[in-house]
């Protein structure tokens, strides 16, 4: 929802730029309905379209530019990652894992969770400053692969291994 609203606040010339594809599935269907119904009202259907579960969400954000990560508590924040990865700039709410791994302006744009305002203000940045978007873009793409690659991953965990085991002395 909070992304619905914040497209709603954008302005006419700056939601025109804006087509916003929700994947995944529906985890409460009065949630679902009571977006469906905003989108409605504000008549946001040309912007807002629910493309459901997708075995290829990473070949959807390789053909996006934006990747919003709104969720109030993301654990991990695989999809945060996954964004990174994909090339795209990340705007993601400041709470759990998602805070974790962006650093505002640096690799990513943080936003205050639950409110749209904040959310719109940075996609506003984002259509407004493509030239810094795109450089803030590739550190994100960067810092993932740096972070959390296979390769880095399974060196992370050897290291703990040699560690544990007295290798590193």
């Amino acid at each position: 929802m909070d992304l619905c609203k914040a497209i709603n606040l954008l302005r006419d010339k700056e939601r025109k730029k804006c087509e916003v594809h929700i994947l995944g599935s529906i985890q409460s269907e009065d949630y679902w309905a009571e977006i469906q119904d905003y989108v409605k009202q504000k008549q946001l259907e040309s912007n807002i379209c629910y493309d459901g579960f997708s075995d290829h969400v990473f070949g959807t954000m390789l053909n996006s530019d934006c990747v919003c990560v709104c969720s109030e508590n993301e654990a991990f924040g695989r999809v945060t990652v996954e964004g990174m990865l994909a090339k795209c700039i990340v705007i993601g709410a400041n709470t759990g894992g998602t805070a974790e791994i962006i650093q505002d302006g640096q690799n990513g744009l943080l936003y205050q969770q639950g409110d749209p305002t904040s959310l719109a203000e940075r996609i506003s940045y984002c259509i407004n400053n493509s030239e810094t978007v795109r450089r803030v873009a590739d550190a994100g793409y960067h810092s993932a692969i740096e972070k959390y690659s296979d390769v880095s991953n399974a060196k992370r965990i050897q290291e703990v291994y040699d560690s544990v085991l007295g290798m590193n002395q």
